[in-house]
């Protein structure tokens, strides 16, 4: 129990929840977020695709790369995420930077380590 309550699972959890939105919501983003960053004690916050970041509901095993051995099979998890979300979550980069929230963005992607590395 000591090693799962310790691990460290790359993003800061103290102090984060998460609220799930239903479609109204997520029509109406620009007033949701206004009146999140209107109430002080919200501190920050991130209107995105993630609800849990362990979940694989979002996922692809179909990523092609140069090199990539035959019948080798990756899963890969996938979220839309706002600018917000790194600096939130207490993410830090090894290389490369976050998104900036412009359309541009949703052909960007950001990958961990792992993924980086095969």
């Amino acid at each position: 129990m000591k090693y799962i309550r310790e691990f460290n699972l790359g993003y800061d959890t103290s102090y984060i929840f998460t609220v799930p939105l239903n479609e109204g919501s997520i029509e109406n983003k620009s007033t949701v977020e206004t009146k999140l960053a209107a109430d002080p004690a919200i501190v920050s916050y991130s209107i995105n695709g993630l609800y849990d970041p362990m979940s694989y509901g979002n996922s692809t095993g179909d990523i092609d790369w140069p090199n990539r051995p035959k019948d080798y099979a990756l899963i890969v998890g996938r979220a839309t995420i706002d600018k917000n979300f790194i600096p939130l979550m207490g993410m830090k980069f090894v290389e490369g930077g976050n998104i900036k929230g412009t359309p541009a963005d949703s052909s960007s992607y950001i990958i961990n380590e792992t993924l980086a590395k095969q």
